[in-house]
């Protein structure tokens, strides 16, 4: 798979910013991405123009899949993983929604009806977007300030020194787990998809009913209510709660020494890496904000 920053993904987008489509959604971008001159009504760019400046960068290849429908391209990060809810960040692709209704193609969040691409993360919690088929008519390159309210979640490519190796057969072990202990119905493939984190977070949220009676829906989403009720697990924690820690550690790439519900010496040590890597405080304890970054 072809390798490129959040930078140069940007750098590309801003490029762009003020070109306007013609008559019938007439423009580069679907030309390129058809491979002929469009000119229909039907032909909505906004996903078109995600795939135009990951191809001009030559890395396509980190949208899983080439495709001008918002779903399909949300649908095909889900799948792998990388999928988020929150914690969003410069270089995340970024979906929109315009109604309140459920996604039949990401079922964790809102419709995904339009996207673009996160510049910056500003300090009033808005964000500010580079978008393609926006701004009326046949659509233009905008640059855009949007709020959490509107988006639906991000996509996060595997941008360059974005993410560590992962084992399989430690992956395998986890689902297995998962299936066994929480009925998940996961396929044991070492992939760390939208099903396998959507199986730790019920297993989290169930651990924490049953050690700490939080009255959590066991629901797969790691909302406020989850994050509130997460308690702190350190060296020497025992149980089911410190085995759903390493899954998620292990499906992240960090070696905790094994998957034994022992939080020891190399729990630790995978903790404070995963802390250090995420901008934590590095203390080796997994308490709300680490429990947090990991299910992002």
């Amino acid at each position: 798979m072809a390798k490129t920053t959040a930078e140069t993904i940007l750098n590309i987008a801003r490029a762009e910013v003020g070109t306007q489509a013609t008559n019938y959604k007439r423009c580069k971008y679907n030309t390129d991405f058809y491979g002929y001159v469009v000119s229909a009504s039907w032909a909505d760019w906004c996903a078109v123009f995600i795939w135009w400046i990951f191809n001009k960068a030559g890395a396509a290849d980190l949208l899983y899949v080439k495709t001008a429908g918002c779903g399909v391209l949300g649908s095909a990060f889900y799948n792998r993983g990388r999928f988020k809810t929150g914690g969003y960040r410069a270089g995340d692709v970024v979906f929109f929604h315009w109604s309140n209704e459920m996604s039949e193609s990401v079922p964790i969040t809102y419709t995904l009806d339009h996207v673009g691409i996160i510049e910056k993360v500003n300090s009033d919690g808005s964000y500010t977007t580079i978008e393609g088929n926006t701004g009326g008519g046949n659509g233009a390159v905008m640059r855009r300030t949007r709020y959490a309210s509107q988006i639906s979640g991000v996509a996060r490519p595997d941008y360059s020194g974005s993410q560590v190796a992962v084992d399989v057969a430690m992956v395998k072990t986890v689902q297995s787990w998962l299936n066994s202990a929480y009925k998940a119905g996961l396929y044991l493939d070492g992939i760390y998809g939208g099903r396998t984190e959507l199986a730790l977070i019920k297993a989290l949220q169930t651990e924490l009913n049953r050690a700490y009676h939080a009255g959590l829906a066991v629901d797969g989403i790691y909302g406020e209510k989850t994050y509130a009720a997460v308690r702190n697990l350190q060296q020497g924690s025992r149980g089911d709660y410190v085995k759903v820690l390493q899954g998620f550690l292990i499906c992240k790439g960090y070696d905790t020494g094994g998957f034994d519900g022992i939080f020891g010496a190399r729990t630790t040590s995978s903790v404070r890496a995963f802390q250090s890597r995420n901008g934590l405080v590095v203390d080796g304890i997994a308490g709300k904000k680490t429990f947090w970054a990991l299910t992002q």
